[in-house]
């Protein structure tokens, strides 16, 4: 299920960017800004560390450099916390540093959808790893993984050098040790402000 669920994601976000590209081509009248910031509040469904998921809250902080009017690169970097993860109420902090392409489609002044495909790092840490983790095992402490968000969302534009995020949504993996796999596939759903600068 996981591989046709990553499969599927995939496809979509191949999809997104081949339709990008062929409206990139035609969509000369549509003005596209050469750097974007985005500040954003992010949630994230989270079964990091045990079997039961968990929600997440946050932020993140992104900026896009757009190199044409449909391919940009973006730097994503997000910190999500809790304080009651389950069964033990144990807290958890979890930064995300995450780079790679992003595929927009300017259909209009007012909408931009996009679609991305981001690799990175995280960071975990908090009690769970310093006093819980597992029963009878030593915790680990603070711990690295890798991380990947595959996803797509939706600007608003309010006016030209400002947007609202109305959604992103990724499929955010981590592999940080749990006991069990040790892989752990994440929901982040995000919005926020955009703040656009030059245009092309």
């Amino acid at each position: 299920m996981r591989r046709i669920a990553l499969g599927l994601a995939l496809g979509m976000l191949l999809g997104a960017a081949t339709t990008a590209a062929q409206a990139g081509a035609g969509a000369g009248s549509v003005s596209t800004p050469r750097l974007e910031i985005a500040a954003s509040y992010s949630l994230v469904r989270a079964g990091t560390v045990v079997s039961t998921a968990f929600n997440m809250h946050g932020g993140s902080i992104s900026m896009a450099a757009n190199v044409n009017k449909w391919l940009g690169f973006v730097g994503d970097f997000g910190y999500y916390s809790t304080k009651n993860v389950p069964p033990a109420g144990f807290t958890l902090n979890i930064a995300s540093y995450l780079f790679g392409p992003r595929f927009s489609l300017h259909r209009s002044d007012h909408l931009t959808l996009f679609a991305h495909s981001l690799v990175g790092g995280g960071h975990a840490g908090g009690t769970l790893y310093t006093a819980g983790f597992q029963q009878g095992s030593a915790p680990p402490a603070a711990v690295n993984s890798f991380a990947m968000a595959l996803g797509a969302g939706l600007d608003v534009n309010l006016s030209r050098h400002v947007a609202l995020r109305a959604f992103q949504a990724d499929w955010f993996f981590t592999n940080f040790p749990n006991g069990s796999g040790n892989r752990q596939h994440n929901f982040r759903l995000t919005t926020g402000l955009v703040v656009r600068f030059g245009s092309r």
